[in-house]
């Protein structure tokens, strides 16, 4: 039988068989680059007129926070006001020593991304936030403009007599006009390696804590095969005995997930009880020098403050109170609405990571 190599060349086709008597073309379609903008400016036409609607319900809740927005900074600059004497930043210090003694540990992941932002910079943070408020701010009033303007002095601005297409293109330009590309290109940079930071702090020690209660998990199983499944055997139904153990083992697996998230929780706790005290004789020591009563905290005396107030923030948080009262609930409202965030944010790196 001949070779497929000796056979001529128009007689052998790719797929090692006899062709039809010619050569198969292999045809290649020049892209249709009309259908792709057609593509791209739909999918812009969705996307604004949805980001435009959002900026629309933002404003009206600002609209409707801002009588008790400008309420609450009255009161906050009438404090400011107060402790201004004796130090503002020092008495910060030890509010947020306070609070993160003794409720720290109901906020672990903000607590742990707050360390991951100070490891990555919070100078650098806060610096670029500001820069990308500030090109916001530029966007927001060259849209203000652009929504009043009347070229052909008809008394109807001209934003309301385009078409959806053209209005999407226009409010295109009105952003590339308004922003700086090189400033939001390098916060926008620098905000993102912050929050990959972020992301591998939460999934490195969330993802601790899951292998631990798997491999918890694991151990719990050996003897619930090995002594528990024989013992239930002998009161279920055969059919049923093939289901035992894959049933026990995932729910001892649940079981170990559950007590590794408890371990956690409880160092944890130490660790923000700890920090917290650390941070509040910090500012305590520094406040009292700034004050003249320096001598409060000579020696050994803040150290030792700091270790009491540690054990009884340690004991308050795991044996006092299981959870909060409502009026201290209502003082942290905003880090507990934080703390749901990140806990989201946390599930879906998870996800996302496998």
């Amino acid at each position: 039988m001949a070779d497929v190599d000796d056979l001529p060349q128009e007689e052998v086709d790719y797929d090692g068989g006899r062709s039809k008597g010619h050569k198969p073309k292999l045809e290649l379609k020049a892209p249709d680059l009309g259908q792709a903008q057609q593509m791209l400016k739909d999918n812009l036409r969705n996307i604004l007129p949805a980001i435009m609607k959002a900026e629309h319900y933002i404003e009206v809740g600002i609209h409707v926070a801002r009588p008790y927005v400008k309420e609450g900074l009255k009161y906050y600059k009438e404090f400011l006001e107060i402790i201004e004497p004796y130090g503002a930043n020092e008495v910060f210090k030890c509010i947020t020593g306070f609070a993160m003694m003794f409720f720290g540990g109901f906020f672990i992941t903000t607590v742990a991304v707050y360390e991951a932002i100070i490891q990555g910079g919070q100078e650098r943070f806060a610096t670029n936030m500001k820069l990308l408020g500030d090109q916001f701010q530029s966007i927001k009033q060259e849209n203000k403009k652009d929504d009043q303007e009347d070229l052909d002095g008809d008394g109807i601005a001209d934003v309301l007599q385009i078409s959806a297409e053209q209005y999407t293109m226009r409010k295109m330009m009105v952003v590339f006009r308004a922003c700086d590309p090189t400033i939001v290109q390098e916060a926008g940079h620098s905000l993102y390696t912050m929050f990959i930071a972020v992301a591998a702090t939460l999934r490195l020690q969330f993802a601790r804590t899951i292998s631990l209660g798997a491999s918890l998990g694991d151990q719990l199983g050996k003897p619930y095969v090995k002594y528990v499944v024989p013992q239930i055997e002998e009161y279920t139904d055969p059919d049923m005995h093939k289901w035992l153990e894959p049933i026990g083992l995932y729910a001892c697996r649940m079981a170990g997930v559950f007590i590794a998230f408890q371990v956690q929780r409880i160092i944890s706790t130490v660790h923000t009880a700890v920090k917290g005290a650390r941070v509040f004789t910090e500012g305590l020591t520094e406040l009292s020098q700034r004050n003249g009563y320096g001598y409060l905290t000579e020696g050994y005396l803040d150290e030792a403050l700091s270790v009491i107030l540690a054990i009884v923030g340690i004991y308050l948080q795991l044996f006092a109170w299981s959870t909060l009262p409502f009026p201290v609930k209502l003082a942290f409202f905003p880090a507990f609405l934080v703390e749901k965030i990140l806990g989201l944010f946390v599930s879906v790196a998870l996800t996302a990571s496998g």
